[in-house]
């Protein structure tokens, strides 16, 4: 599925705001696989967090939400 300007800022925006260039197409993938305000409220909450209290990266944390996000929602439709 390609991917529409807004959809492709959005990912920009995302790697950008996650300074994480390397995981663009990830980031493409989650815009076209999840609503934006999920993806934005996600980014919000990474964002909130201080930077002492993050293990890895802010990249690894909102990867992480993400796909507890996917899995909490995928385990309501069964």
């Amino acid at each position: 599925m390609k991917l529409s300007s807004t959809e492709k800022q959005f990912a920009r925006e995302l790697a950008s705001t996650l300074n994480d260039w390397g995981s663009l197409e990830l980031y493409e993938a989650y815009v076209l696989n999840y609503p934006e305000a999920i993806l934005r409220t996600i980014l919000t909450e990474v964002m909130s967090v201080p930077e002492h209290k993050i293990k890895k990266s802010r990249a690894a944390l909102f990867t992480f939400l993400v796909k507890k996000y996917g899995n909490r929602t995928n385990n309501h439709r069964n």
